[in-house]
C-alpha cells in the first residue's frame, strides 16, 4: 500500500492507497472514504481519537 496525501477544499486527509494508485505528485483522484475503514488522529500527537463514523 502507499500513503498519500489529499487536499479537500482548503483540508488536507492522509489516506492508505493501493500500491500505485496515484501515479504523482498533483494527480487529480476520485476518493471515497469508507466509514468501517476510516481512523482519526491528532495533528499533534498522532494519537488515535479513538472516533469511528
Amino acid at each position: 500500500f502507499d500513503i498519500v496525501d489529499l487536499k479537500v477544499g482548503s483540508k488536507m486527509l492522509r489516506a492508505r492507497t493501493k500500491a500505485g494508485y496515484v501515479s504523482g505528485p498533483g494527480e487529480k483522484v476520485h476518493a471515497r472514504i469508507d466509514p468501517e475503514q476510516a481512523h482519526f488522529f491528532d495533528t499533534a500527537s498522532g494519537k488515535s481519537l479513538g472516533v469511528r463514523l
